[in-house]
């Protein structure tokens, strides 16, 4: 079966039987990779009683079902769980610490890690800083 190249849909083939099937497989897909919101990164084991759609990006040595599944998105869905790769680019919210994070292609990392927020030489807010402003501020009067 053939799918597209990045986030690995399947698609559905001309006179292919039940493509309802196919088609469900790619929504799945697309319900966990498509504004990722994990409940947690830092378990290495899965949740004694996952909800339906719970969804955790899988810590490092993982264990039981996880076993050999660290770094993947776990989505529990009709009583398994599946795993999916992340792309690299793939940002994720972790509801556990009120996070986002960046799938950088090997690992996961704090997004705010991205953005160098200190030794900035012009920071600009709602208007541009420049050589004379480094530091330049518009705002509406109280």
């Amino acid at each position: 079966m053939s799918e597209t190249p990045r986030l690995k849909l399947p698609e559905i083939a001309s006179g292919q039987a039940q493509k309802h099937v196919t088609h469900n497989d790619a929504l799945a897909r697309l319900d966990v990779l498509v504004q990722v919101a994990a409940l947690t990164r830092d378990q290495t084991s899965p949740p004694g009683s996952p909800a339906e759609g719970n969804i955790h990006i899988v810590a490092a040595s993982a264990t039981g079902d996880w076993a050999g599944q660290d770094g993947k998105l776990a989505n529990w869905r009709a009583g398994s769980w599946s795993f999916y790769d992340a792309m690299p680019g793939c940002v994720a919210f972790v509801i556990a610490e009120s996070v986002s994070v960046l799938f950088d292609g090997t690992d996961w990392i704090d997004f705010t890690d991205t953005v160098p927020l200190q030794d900035i030489a012009n920071l600009g807010i709602n208007t541009t800083a420049d050589a004379t402003n480094k530091l330049a501020v518009r705002s509406p009067a109280a």
